[in-house]
């Protein structure tokens, strides 16, 4: 992932937020729901990459993998500020 005018901190997870740093979210599908779609996150990072599984998934079905730039305190930035790429699962 390419991030600009952010900086990705492990140091600063659950620490008081600083403005420009954070880490991310990644959601599967969607961001709604309750806590801006927590139940949806496949995973977080506080580098520019991330590992996660595609377990429970069928190959031929179509996804949207959805980064979300958040505060130390797992907030949304504001204004929010996301990405989204559409994957096939192999």
């Amino acid at each position: 992932m390419q991030i600009n005018n952010f900086k990705p901190s492990c140091d600063l997870l659950g620490k008081p937020d600083v403005a420009g740093y954070g880490h991310w979210h990644l959601n599967l599908d969607t961001t709604s729901g309750a806590m801006n779609g927590m139940g949806t996150m496949a995973a977080m990072s506080c580098t520019a990459t991330v590992h996660t599984s595609t377990v429970g998934l069928n190959a031929g079905q179509t996804h949207s993998l959805i980064a979300i730039l958040v505060d130390n305190g797992h907030a949304p930035l504001n204004p929010p500020i996301s990405d989204k790429v559409d994957v096939t699962i192999g």
